[in-house]
C-alpha cells in the first residue's frame, strides 16, 4: 500500500477538490474519510463559542418584524457569513441553554395554562425564553415563574440549518452533543428524565 505525504499547508477542502478529478474506489473511501475528519475537527471546535458571542447574535433578532420568519433573518444572515463552524458553535451553545432550562420549575408556568403541557410546547417555550435575550435568560434562572406561556419561538431551531444552506447550499450536518429536546435534563428532571 502506497503512502501520501502532505507537504503543503493544504486544507482538506482543497485536497478534496483535487482528488475528486480522480474516479476509483480507493480515492472515494479516501474523500469520505477526509470528509469525516473534517467535520470531526469543525465538531471540536464548536465548543469554542464564547456565551458572550453567542448572545450577541441572538440580540440580532429583528423584534420589529411581525413574524419569526421576518424576525429571524438578520440573525440567519450574520450565521451565514462567519465561518461555518461558528454555525456549529451557535447550535452548540443554544442546545446548551435550551437544556440548561429544562425541568420542572420551568416547566410548571406552562402546566398551569389552559393550552395544556407538552413535550412540544415547553421546547417552543424554553426557544421564546433564549431569544428574548441574555438578560432575560438569566432573570428566568433565578425565577422560573417568568417562563414564557403564550406565545413560543419554534422557529428558533432551525435558525443553523437555513444560514448553513444559505452559506453552502447544503443540507445541515451538525447534531448539538447535547440534547435539547424536553425531559432530558437528567440534573434537573431526576428520576422523571428521560433516558436513553
Amino acid at each position: 500500500m502506497s503512502t501520501i505525504q502532505i507537504k503543503t499547508d493544504v486544507s482538506i477542502d482543497e485536497l478534496i477538490k483535487h482528488l475528486n478529478k480522480l474516479d476509483t474506489h480507493t480515492l472515494t473511501y479516501l474523500i469520505n474519510s477526509l470528509k469525516k475528519i473534517q467535520l470531526t475537527r469543525e465538531q471540536k471546535e464548536a465548543f469554542a463559542m464564547s456565551e458572550a458571542m453567542f448572545w450577541n447574535y441572538i440580540h440580532k433578532i429583528d423584534w420589529q418584524q411581525k413574524d419569526s420568519a421576518t424576525q429571524l433573518l438578520p440573525l440567519i444572515s450574520a450565521l451565514a457569513s462567519a465561518p461555518v463552524v461558528t454555525i456549529y458553535q451557535f447550535s452548540e451553545r443554544l442546545a446548551f441553554f435550551l437544556h440548561q432550562i429544562d425541568g420542572p420549575a420551568f416547566a410548571k408556568p406552562l402546566e398551569d395554562k389552559e393550552l395544556g403541557f407538552s413535550a412540544d410546547t415547553f421546547l417552543y417555550a424554553r426557544c421564546l425564553a433564549v431569544a428574548k435575550g441574555k438578560t432575560y435568560y438569566n432573570q428566568l434562572l433565578q425565577n422560573p415563574n417568568i417562563m414564557p406561556t403564550d406565545n413560543d419561538f419554534e422557529a428558533l431551531l432551525s435558525v443553523a440549518e437555513k444560514a448553513y444552506l444559505q452559506k453552502t447550499g447544503k443540507g445541515y450536518p451538525y447534531i448539538p452533543t447535547i440534547n435539547y429536546e424536553s425531559f432530558f435534563n437528567q440534573a434537573l428532571w431526576g428520576e422523571n428524565a428521560i433516558a436513553i
